[in-house]
């Protein structure tokens, strides 16, 4: 459920949450966010093994090279199955190949006599750049949901040794933007201020090594002998003196990555070497994202806290999350939505604390409501994000934001920070969007009404359902371009359902002549209304008021 990796989040994991709410925390992304989607190692091997197999027995010049490399590789990794291949020859098939997934670099490293290069296998057998580049494979539940943290402007830092390009293609979906993200390969990949985040793929990109192979397919790294010369060659120094100060200035969060490599290691124990963590129970400088620990993601810590042998009991649990990646992700994304809500609300100088502590409740209301709808369904979380959630903060800035094509738009780009001081959220508008959200939520709560996301002409209303009266069609709007994108939906000209809009923009009208020219000559004209959120907040001395006012006053 993910109201209960929700709880997680705020209870025994606050600081990390707070932390990537801040843009703090740098963001480590293994294979194991890719497993369901991009092609597995062991499918890799076996693809490999097939490979030498058939070129074994093709008969060409090199053929004995092949069938050579063939029979090294199953002396030393499937004995078993080299007395299979010995009895079968060109009709054997590979059975289970689990047993390897922890040799994949020494497999694909394997030296064909009379190829220049070790990574021959790599490139050729394994065919890295066109499986893991394919244009056809879409990102998935994770690389959607880092997406989504990318657009809310709070993820500028990760690295990844995955070779696929599926997190970049989910942020050009979700953002619309090409340069949201800059990518890190070689030395020559820089990062201008059109990228406002910076992805370094430490093991190279199928994506750029299949467009160009030339520049980039050298820069793709599996085999033993590049992991190991990464760690001390000088022409990865662009990407590993980077990544090694990342780990010094920031806390971690490692996502489906088993730290198994020994380049990646060395990062982490190079890191703690100069600048060490110090152990603090309620901020831990890793938390990773498992149900428990694997033996090199202890060796992390180890390397890291010189304290860890008096703590390690603690350093253990504390330093992973209970869930995969999917889990975390979803409640972090939860997490980031919701408070940097609760504080543009706060932005609302002219409120009492009192009705903002109330209001600020409204939006909890409405962050149980998405965990309710979602359970452990994190696909039904992002649909309510990008249909739901953007679409009335597309609607409410206006017709030029529109996009409703399942992207995602935050209610503002950028850290806690800047929801916190930066003068655009009032000259935007964000925190009378936040205040409205805040009283629908506590209506929420109190039992006033019921809420939740109607479609209607292509546009997204918030239905509320009284206890004793018919739901109402509420569109939220920042200003008059916003509002006339209602006014000329053909369901607030003829359609039968009492449909209202919201003005955060002030003031009210002197004369409501404007608005009862907008009302007067529609069928069933008392069915629709304007509502000004100064009417409805100004005298309010409690929340209830406003709540009372939202529908019984301040109408056109």
């Amino acid at each position: 459920m993910l109201s209960h990796w929700l709880a997680q989040l705020r209870g025994e994991h606050e600081a990390l949450a707070q932390d990537v709410a801040d843009g703090r925390r740098f963001f480590w992304i293994g294979s194991g966010i890719s497993r369901k989607q991009a092609p597995d190692l062991v499918e890799l091997i076996r693809q490999t093994l097939l490979f030498l197999r058939d070129r074994a027995w093709s008969g060409v010049d090199d053929s004995a090279d092949h069938e050579d490399a063939l029979r090294r590789i199953l002396a030393s990794h499937l004995p078993h199955e080299l007395t299979e291949y010995n009895d079968r020859g060109e009709s054997w098939v590979p059975g289970d190949l689990e047993s390897t997934r922890n040799s994949y670099s020494q497999i694909l490293g394997t030296w064909v006599d009379r190829k220049a290069t070790s990574n021959y296998l790599l490139m050729e057998a394994a065919s890295v750049p066109s499986r893991y580049g394919d244009p056809s494979i879409e990102p998935g539940l994770d690389h959607q949901l880092l997406a989504i943290l990318i657009a809310e402007g709070v993820l500028p830092e990760m690295a990844s040794g995955n070779w696929d390009g599926l997190i970049e293609r989910a942020v050009r979906k979700f953002t619309g933007n090409p340069k949201r993200l800059a990518v890190h390969v070689l030395a020559k990949d820089t990062r201008d201020t059109a990228n406002v985040s910076w992805l370094a793929k430490f093991h190279g990109c199928a994506v750029k090594a299949l467009e160009n192979p030339a520049e980039y397919g050298a820069a793709i790294i599996a085999t033993t002998g590049q992991i190991s010369a990464w760690s001390v060659a000088p022409e990865f120094a662009h990407l590993r003196d980077p990544l090694v100060q990342k780990v010094q200035q920031f806390r971690s969060v490692v996502l489906g990555l088993s730290v198994q490599d020994s380049d990646l290691l060395n990062i982490f124990t190079s890191a703690a070497s100069t600048h060490p963590w110090t152990w603090e129970a309620d901020h831990p400088a890793y938390v990773f994202a498992e149900p428990r620990l694997l033996d090199a993601q202890e060796t992390v810590l180890a390397n890291s806290y010189s304290e860890y042998g008096a703590n390690r009991p603690e350093i253990l649990k504390r330093s992973a999350f209970g869930e995969y990646s999917e889990a975390l992700l979803g409640a972090l994304v939860i997490y980031v939505v919701v408070e940097k809500l609760k504080a543009a609300l706060r932005r609302n100088d002219s409120l009492s604390s009192l009705i903002i502590h109330d209001l600020e409740i409204g939006v909890d209301a409405l962050e149980e409501l998405v965990t309710t709808l979602t359970r452990a369904e994190v696909g039904r979380l992002v649909q309510i994000l990008t249909l739901g959630f953007s679409r009335l903060v597309e609607q409410f800035y206006g017709s030029q934001h529109f996009r409703f094509d399942g992207s995602y738009t935050p209610l503002l780009d950028g850290p806690m920070s800047k929801v916190e001081q930066d003068p655009v959220v009032t000259i935007t508008g964000a925190n009378r969007f936040a205040l409205m959200i805040g009283l629908f939520g506590r209506g929420r709560f109190s039992a006033r009404w019921r809420l939740r996301i109607r479609e209607v002409d292509n546009y997204s209303f918030l239905e509320v359902r009284r206890n004793s009266s018919a739901p109402v069609l509420v569109a939220l709007a920042s200003d008059e371009a916003s509002v006339d994108a209602v006014l000329q939906l053909p369901s607030w000209a003829s359609g039968a359902a009492e449909m209202a809009i919201v003005h955060a923009s002030s003031p009210r009208p002197n004369s409501s002549r404007a608005s009862a020219s907008r009302l007067g000559a529609l069928r069933g004209a008392d069915t629709r209304r304007e509502v000004w959120l100064d009417d409805v907040i100004s005298n309010a001395r409690s929340t209830e008021d406003a709540l009372d006012n939202l529908f019984a006053g301040g109408a056109a």
